[in-house]
């Protein structure tokens, strides 16, 4: 997926579809405190606070974190993709859930390049960082986002980060052979043994991947089936 003067201060989002609680605690236990998971896209922020799915919740001693990576909290932002865990209603852990990660750059149209993949950005404001209108390299970072109904990517945020380990990228799998597949047109070389869980690859899973993208190619060294 595109020079800027990239301001890093990584944000966070949280968005929800829906708290899982835990078990009510047995009479005689010990009291332990209450806490669910909420799922999603961050609505709104102010100060301190998240709006998710119409409420807010308090989030400034959140464990932010990506795949094990611990991040700092300097600025919570809309368009972010996370699951937080919710303790007596404040966020005491947030998972950032990025679609892409990688090195991207703008192309003279404006569409955001990262991992082989293509994406249309009609809104400048989901960029949590400087750039130059017209085409240029991003650097490293994450690009929040989900498939519409008509399987086109909408980008809510792109934020900056430092270099991972690994690039990600996710989508639903087609042309599916041993030893490739594409994803959103793009092909991507794996091996069946890089695919976790019992579940078989098919055609029309949603996946996400961890690899790297060289030379036009994405070689994924991780493949999570996500549905």
């Amino acid at each position: 997926m595109k020079t800027l003067c990239i301001a890093v201060a990584l944000s966070v989002l949280l968005g929800g579809c829906g708290e899982q609680a835990s078990p009510p605690a047995e009479a005689g236990a010990p009291s332990v405190a209450a806490s669910s998971k909420v799922s999603g896209v961050i609505d709104a922020v102010s100060g301190n606070a998240i709006t998710l799915a119409g409420k807010t919740y308090t989030a400034q001693m959140a464990d932010v974190s990506y795949e094990g990576q611990a991040f700092n909290v300097s600025m919570e932002q809309k368009g972010m993709a996370v699951t937080a865990t919710l303790t007596n209603g404040n966020v005491t852990e947030m998972v950032l859930e990025p679609a892409f990660v990688g090195i991207a750059e703008l192309n003279l149209d404006n569409q955001l390049l990262i991992n082989g993949t293509v994406l249309s950005i009609p809104d400048p404001d989901v960029f949590n960082l400087d750039y130059k209108f017209g085409g240029g390299s991003l650097g490293w970072v994450m690009v929040f986002a989900h498939l519409d109904s008509q399987n086109q990517w909408v980008v809510t945020n792109v934020s900056p980060v430092n270099a991972m380990p690994s690039a990600e990228v996710e989508g639903r799998v087609s042309g599916l052979t041993d030893t490739q597949f594409l994803l959103s047109g793009e092909k991507i070389d794996y091996m069946p043994s890089a695919v976790s869980g019992s579940a078989t690859l098919a055609n029309g899973m949603y996946v996400q991947m961890f690899g790297q993208f060289t030379n036009g190619l994405f070689t994924a060294n991780r493949v999570d089936i996500k549905e």
